[in-house]
This record gives C-alpha cells, sequence and structure tokens, in this order.
C-alpha cells in the first residue's frame, strides 16, 4: 500500500482543521463570491460595448485574447465557488 493512498483519508478529515483556519476559508470563499458578483455585473454593464466593439468585428487573434481574458476569469470564478 502506498503512503499516498495510506494518508488520504486523514488528509481530507476536516475535524483535525483549527476553528480559525476554518474561518479564513471561509473569508476566502465570500471574497471570491464578491469578486464573481462584481465581475458578472461588470459584464452586464459593459455588454452594449463590447457587442459593437468585439462581435460586430472581423475575427482576429485580438479578439480570440479578448475572450479569453474576458470569460475564463469568470467561468473559474464560478467553478471555484461551487465546491
Amino acid at each position: 500500500m502506498s503512503c499516498y493512498g495510506y494518508l488520504q483519508p486523514f488528509m481530507l478529515d476536516t475535524t483535525f482543521i483549527s476553528l480559525s483556519a476554518r474561518q479564513a476559508l471561509n473569508i476566502g470563499k465570500q471574497s471570491r463570491i464578491a469578486a464573481l458578483g462584481l465581475l458578472i455585473y461588470e459584464h452586464i454593464i459593459t455588454i452594449e460595448d463590447e457587442i459593437d466593439l468585439i462581435w460586430l468585428k472581423r475575427k482576429s487573434w485580438v479578439t480570440y485574447l479578448y475572450h479569453f481574458n474576458r470569460w475564463l476569469p469568470a467561468l473559474w470564478l464560478t467553478f471555484d465557488t461551487s465546491e
């Protein structure tokens, strides 16, 4: 039996996490939820400009880079806060 397989259940057990560590993890999750809310708000208020300046223009590497930088953080925060 490998050492990793032996320690895995112990590492996932949350009974050994101190109260201050749990509070820090909770604050981190709340911060990510707040960041996601601000990001969604920013997407809503700038969608008209995005349609005019990006979606209706000719596609190039700049538009793909824009979409990558625009939508990847939203996806990352969505899946990160759903844990």
